[in-house]
């Protein structure tokens, strides 16, 4: 009984001074750290954190010193990693290159699949200026933590001006690592490139969030760079979990029925902020497929109204039909609703508008042929309504709009 207290009372004494040496790191001070290296010398943790005091410290770094305890802490646990990459970049920082290399060779034999350790020394590898073999370790780091795609982008062009090289020797094949770069790459507003990586990515068939297309098309649009857009789109698109499209074959209108909830950019429908009109889906009122477009007025706004819009990529020189299905109650009897075609750019360029529907009206199809000019590579189509002094409640429904291409004769 004797024996069973004391060893209680050795185990609690233990207790309390690894409490007091944690309590004394928490203080990151220098005589806390030293405090908690004389309660716990036997313990490797508390000399690594001193050691990162020396390092780290802006005000009496010393790196000597953290080297020395640094080697301490491993002397009694040879098996972290961390303390090994600390020591190699504390020997780097001295210009001790060989010792630097054996440090960061121990934290890789210790921990080789950690992606800290693979892109620590990578990053030593490229100071050293030994290309191949950093971005054989950055590969392994990415392989490990696709996150670091987009770090591996801003640095590895800084040592590689031909993308295509980084793309085959640093990245593995893996989704997200991909994206990682694509993102990295549009925030550069470096499509070019992202476009390479684009190629690479899709034939993995990923799992998207439309937000992730959008944002990959609008930078391509925004850069006019059209045609990869709307081939982007229409492979990005296929990758998203969505329902199924009753478009026409060849439609340049994506999801003309209205069956996604996919809105806000890229080739999709874009919806204005406005309270009015109110605009929804009714899967009551259609014209085919399982919903329709709706929008309700208020009588109070006797305002014009642009607010459903959706951009084209299309062909220069090329005849074209843009068509859709109407159905209006108790719309004013001025400012009819319609659709206007555009053509977005600097100069002014003449204006498309399909039959303005007024009052009560079952569905009715609209329509209007359309030429584009010989620079055009996109259009502007915008459901509208002209400003209405006669104040009435009135609701419109849209559905099965469609732009298809009829001959390819040019003017």
């Amino acid at each position: 009984m004797a024996m069973a207290f004391l060893f209680a009372v050795v185990l609690s004494f233990f207790g309390i001074r690894a409490a007091l040496a944690a309590h004394y790191v928490s203080l990151n001070t220098r005589a806390g750290f030293e405090t908690a290296v004389r309660l716990e010398p036997s313990d490797p943790d508390m000399w690594y954190f001193l050691g990162r005091y020396w390092q780290f410290d802006t005000v009496e770094a010393d790196t000597g010193r953290a080297i020395r305890t640094y080697r301490t802490s491993l002397g009694l646990n040879p098996l972290s990693a961390d303390t090994w990459l600390d020591l190699a970049s504390a020997y780097e920082t001295q210009g001790e290159i060989d010792a630097a290399r054996k440090a960061f060779l121990e934290a890789k034999r210790v921990y080789p699949v950690s992606a800290e350790v693979l892109w620590g020394y990578g990053n030593f590898l490229l100071r050293q200026n030994e290309l191949e073999s950093a971005f054989a370790e950055f590969r392994g780091a990415i392989d490990q933590d696709s996150q670091l795609g987009a770090e591996a982008v801003r640095i590895c062009r800084h040592v590689e001006p031909d993308f295509d090289q980084i793309l085959c020797r640093v990245f593995p094949p893996k989704a997200e690592a991909y994206l990682s770069a694509v993102w990295e790459l549009m925030d550069e507003a470096d499509t070019t490139d992202a476009l390479k990586v684009w190629s690479k990515l899709f034939p993995l068939h990923p799992k998207l969030h439309s937000r992730d297309v959008i944002r990959l098309v609008e930078g391509l649009v925004r850069s006019q760079q059209t045609t990869e857009a709307a081939r982007v789109w229409r492979q990005a698109v296929t990758l998203v979990d969505l329902p199924k499209l009753d478009d026409p074959a060849g439609s340049l209108m994506w999801d003309g029925g209205f069956e996604t909830d996919v809105t806000g950019g890229g080739l999709a429908w874009r919806f204005g902020q406005y309270q009015n009109p109110a605009i929804s889906y009714d899967h009551n009122v259609r014209h085919s497929g399982l919903r329709a477009l709706r929008l309700d007025f208020d009588q109070k706004n006797t305002s014009g109204f642009v607010d459903v819009c959706q951009l084209v990529v299309v062909e220069p020189k090329t005849a074209y039909e843009f068509s859709a299905w109407l159905r209006t109650k108790d719309m004013a009897k001025e400012g009819g609703i319609f659709f206007r075609l555009v053509t977005p750019g600097p100069q002014a360029s003449p204006v498309f508008e399909t039959t303005k529907l007024l009052g009560t009206n079952e569905w009715t199809k609209v329509s209007i042929p359309w030429t584009s000019a010989d620079e055009s590579r996109s259009a502007q189509i915008c459901l509208e309504r002209l400003r209405a002094y006669d104040q009435h409640h009135g609701t419109t429904w849209v559905d099965d709009v469609s732009m298809l291409k009829l001959d390819s004769t040019t003017k």
